[in-house]
């Protein structure tokens, strides 16, 4: 199991899956929502491939804690009006 962290296999055992095809679907899925979100913002696209990277680096725990700062970000413009 060269190459495979403790996390991915936890996943494919709950899956039933001996294959990492549910991980790259995960983190497709991820960046696609990450790219929709950073559209919806209007976000330079600067930032918007800092969010990307950053989302592929860590996978659904980032694309967590942008859904996060995105949240906080709205609410205090909604504050700010």
């Amino acid at each position: 199991m060269t190459g495979v962290t403790f996390a991915s296999v936890g996943l494919m055992m709950l899956f039933g899956r001996e294959d990492v095809g549910m991980l790259w679907l995960l983190l497709l899925l991820a960046l696609g929502l990450t790219f929709t979100e950073s559209r919806e913002l209007k976000l330079d696209w600067r930032h918007t491939v800092w969010w990307l990277s950053f989302v592929a680096m860590t996978h659904v725990v980032g694309y967590l804690i942008m859904r996060g700062w995105s949240f906080w970000l709205k609410r205090n413009q909604a504050q700010t009006v």
